[in-house]
């Protein structure tokens, strides 16, 4: 079955799984979330619906099912948000596209507790109240598959897009109104635009989206292809997509292309991959959440005093030794880790030696492990014992072969 890491309601738990992991970007409120988990982030998700997507698109014969599908299959794969203020995704769809100029369209699929009357007469529209979210903001997974199954049952395949165009800026405007009204100011807002086709109202949506971004929102596009190359409409949706997203710090337009089989699994999962270019968009204003093992910046990781650990040979920074016991027996045997007992969960002592003037007071121990060590030779007074952390007399050894100062003493056998 699918991993719910927030279901877990302790560290020894949540290491229980690969994909877990005890967070603890606030120290008194600790949890299992996953190792790679998204900072708090409301999302809005553009869907479109104009008629090119009733075409066939890879091995779906309906382009708008291909998409509808790689979201549903998303949204239970990721780490959503179950309250408004801790980490994970909440969000909610709105589809777009029609000029507002076609008739009535009931879909003979819908369920019971759908509207039958609905009508493909709007420009962009989320699920009624009563349906799923009923358009607004939620980490429930049962709630947005139900705002899906409306999305994909009242998707008007008649619409015809040659004679209205495909209009975007409606949808964007519909995003501000549910960030405006809905959203919590605490979390990272952020558009998803979906895109197939090209755009009949850039400059409308080119000044709803800078309405947007002055709000402080982040926009992404993917344009999503039905073959491995873009199609004519396609391609001129992506340059004017351009022109609507936000950039990095680079200047990099925020948009891709993707094949329809591979929205999933490249684009959707991409952004809470802090490597992505869209992840590193979102985790550009929250760094704190980046996991160990996705930190480059060597000061950054070792700031992250209990948590993460910077190995200078191999450059790289990843979860310090001292957090992988999740029960204080194990921690306390292995200097300088220290259970902390107030909010339950193993941290790492920082030894103030350079306080110690003498040999015979550079004596700080814990848990019967010398954290200081005297070296008159390289450090010429009272240092870290640069073993500490190193839990076998090899590795000791070996430390203190390739960086010799400080002192180094061996850890208790």
């Amino acid at each position: 079955g699918e991993v719910q890491c927030h279901s877990y309601s302790n560290q020894c738990d949540s290491q229980s799984h690969l994909a877990c992991g005890w967070i603890i970007t606030d120290p008194t409120n600790p949890y299992c979330g996953y190792k790679k988990h998204c900072p708090p982030v409301d999302l809005v998700v553009l869907v479109p619906g104009d008629a090119v997507l009733d075409e066939a698109f890879g091995a779906f014969e309906r382009g708008h099912d291909g998409i509808v599908e790689a979201l549903r299959q998303w949204e239970k794969h990721t780490e959503l948000s179950p309250t408004a203020t801790s980490p994970g995704l909440r969000m909610t769809f709105v589809t777009y596209g029609r000029s507002g100029t076609t008739g009535p369209y009931v879909s003979s699929s819908a369920s019971t507790s759908q509207p039958t009357d609905y009508t493909c007469t709007a420009q962009a529209w989320s699920a009624p109240g009563g349906v799923g979210t009923g358009g607004t903001f939620s980490g429930d997974s049962d709630l947005l598959s139900y705002d899906l199954d409306f999305h994909e049952n009242f998707f008007c395949d008649e619409y015809a897009p040659d004679a209205a165009g495909v209009y975007m800026g409606p949808a964007i405007n519909r995003a501000r109104d549910l960030f405006n009204n809905n959203a919590d100011p605490s979390r990272e807002k952020v558009v998803l635009i979906l895109a197939a086709n090209r755009i009949s109202d850039t400059g409308a949506s080119v000044f709803a989206a800078n309405l947007l971004k002055g709000d402080g929102a982040k926009i992404m596009g993917v344009v999503v292809s039905s073959g491995l190359a873009l199609t004519t409409e396609a391609a001129e949706g992506k340059a004017a997509l351009a022109n609507v997203v936000s950039t990095n710090d680079d200047g990099e337009a925020l948009v891709r292309t993707v094949f329809v089989d591979d929205l999933k699994n490249v684009e959707l999962d991409g952004l809470c991959d802090s490597s992505s270019m869209f992840g590193q968009a979102i985790f550009a204003s929250h760094p704190e959440e980046l996991a160990c093992e996705d930190i480059e910046d060597p000061t950054t990781c070792i700031d992250r005093i209990g948590r993460c650990t910077y190995d200078a040979d191999a450059g790289r920074c990843s979860d310090a030794a001292c957090f992988s016991y999740c029960e204080a027996t194990a921690c306390n045997a292995n200097p300088p880790c220290n259970w902390d007992t107030t909010n339950q969960y193993c941290t790492i002592v920082e030894p103030q030696c350079s306080t110690f003037t003498t040999a015979g007071a550079c004596t700080e121990v814990l848990n019967g492990q010398e954290l200081c060590v005297w070296d008159p030779i390289y450090a010429s007074g009272c240092v870290a014992n640069s073993c500490l952390g190193k839990f076998d007399e090899h590795s000791c050894e070996t430390h203190y072969e390739t960086q010799p100062a400080p002192g180094c003493t061996p850890p208790n056998p």
